[in-house]
């Protein structure tokens, strides 16, 4: 927060060019979505912050799933 804003620090814009470059969406949940590198690499993005307005910063984290019908967010 500065000034009572929001504002993205350098973990928010490395999830917001991974999302945009690096990763392929593959569901989306209302406060989780589900995320897959060219690697094959699963990734979970969720707003762990459910007292902050819109659920606070997100969190994007790698997943030790096999499948995609593995996942159960943890939202």
């Amino acid at each position: 927060m500065v000034d009572g804003q929001m504002q993205a620090d350098t973990i928010e814009n490395k999830i917001i060019e991974m999302i945009k470059n690096e990763l392929s969406e593959i569901k989306i949940t209302n406060w989780a979505a589900l995320y897959i590198d060219t690697f094959g690499n699963y990734w979970e993005l969720t707003y762990p912050q459910s007292h902050m307005h819109g659920g606070g910063p997100r969190q994007l984290e790698r997943l030790s799933i096999s499948d995609a019908s593995d996942w159960c967010p943890t939202i």
